[in-house]
């Protein structure tokens, strides 16, 4: 497989319901598309959600980062074999020392691109070229974004009347409003229903030792980033003083290699929150999966707020493959956008489940692209050749 061109999208969705956290509140998601073109014609499709607090990237770091250094490089590069693409990611930094090590986002855009294409070109599914899936279905946690109680209702009515079981509630804006959607969500589905919380870096040390335990008395079952990423030397403390009485999972915190293996070595966390995008694509968070599970530490699948079909479906690619992360978040679909990226978005269904099954004979990563939806949500674009 030869790279003889590459085009790069600047892309605008509409959300249909504002979704808010302690650090933001978004109304429409902005991305960017890569697609690489081949020799056969062939064309590979990556997606990424740059956020600044998470990586430090942003939307225009990403576009300059790929204009003046990556896209130069990939143009006529040829990759023979699957073993050779996955070492040359293996390699990344050192293809490309001008990039910063946080430059994960790039690294995500570039790598589900090329897989997504040299899939295509061999005509098999990336998670047979991994060797194999290891789960069929996977269970969705409806996440339930902060702010106004009307917000909050139109999500809670949608994953009610589905029959959803597992939550994870934004928190982190005052404890008596965190209090009170808690004990809505336990009064409105009762005492068997899964309750975890993300407080999105909200909360000091001595704060966060008092919000964890009273959570804990509430019967939540984990806590997300309860503390920023820069407060990463208080994680073991934190989880030491909280002595599993919940479990703690880090997301901000766990972006690189070196921070896996830092909250590995430090018991700094229960949970790695996976999340294709932030982590640098398929390859590295199987990596990342890997010192979890050496560490003894469980794993997670998480999601961009916003994202299509194409990170969608990476990240079941990331759980299929594992086949033991604990809970699965995303695959929000048009329930949040107003339009997907393809005709037949990957949604979660009743109960939250969602059968992998169908899509595992598709090549590359199994995503129909919408020529019209693309070009919908296009902003800008640049081609590369």
């Amino acid at each position: 497989m030869e790279v003889i061109g590459c085009k790069l999208r600047q892309t605008h969705i509409p959300f249909k319901v504002d979704f808010s956290h302690a650090t933001k509140t978004r109304s429409a998601v902005d991305g960017i598309l890569l697609e690489v073109v081949t020799d056969t014609g062939t064309i590979g499709y990556g997606e990424a959600l740059p956020r600044e607090y998470v990586t430090g990237e942003t939307n225009q770091s990403v576009l300059s980062a790929m204009e003046n250094t990556v896209i130069p490089g990939l143009l006529g590069r040829q990759f023979d074999n699957f073993e050779s693409l996955a070492q040359w990611f293996g390699s990344f930094q050192q293809h490309y020392p001008a990039l910063k090590a946080n430059e994960l986002c790039v690294k995500t855009l570039t790598e589900l691109a090329l897989l997504d294409a040299f899939g295509k070109t061999r005509q098999q599914s990336l998670i047979g070229l991994l060797g194999g899936a290891h789960r069929d279905t996977l269970e969705y946690t409806g996440t339930v974004t902060a702010g106004k109680a009307e917000g909050i209702e139109t999500y809670l009515q949608v994953y009610e009347d589905i029959g959803l079981r597992q939550f994870k509630l934004k928190v982190g804006f005052s404890w008596q409003q965190d209090h009170e959607i808690v004990q809505w969500v336990r009064n409105r589905f009762g005492a068997d229903a899964e309750i975890r919380v993300d407080a999105n870096e909200a909360w000091d040390l001595p704060t966060a030792k008092t919000r964890l335990a009273a959570l804990a008395d509430l019967g939540v079952v984990c806590c997300e980033q309860p503390m920023p990423a820069a407060c990463r030397d208080d994680y073991p403390e934190l989880r030491q003083f909280i002595d599993k009485r919940l479990n703690i999972c880090v997301d901000e915190s766990l972006c690189s290699m070196e921070d896996a293996q830092w909250l590995a070595k430090n018991q700094g966390t229960d949970v790695f929150n996976l999340r294709v995008s932030k982590n640098g694509g398929i390859l590295t968070t199987l990596e990342l999966a890997k010192i979890a599970r050496q560490a003894g530490v469980v794993c997670q699948l998480g999601a961009q707020v916003g994202e299509t079909s194409i990170l969608t479906r990476a990240g079941q690619i990331v759980a299929e493959h594992l086949g033991d992360l604990i809970y699965h978040e995303g695959a929000f679909g048009t329930m949040l956008l107003d339009y997907d990226i393809t005709d037949t978005p990957l949604m979660f269904s009743r109960q939250g489940l969602f059968d992998c099954r169908p899509l595992r004979d598709k090549p590359g990563l199994g995503v129909a692209i919408s020529d019209v939806l693309i070009e919908k949500m296009t902003c800008q674009q640049a081609v590369f050749t």
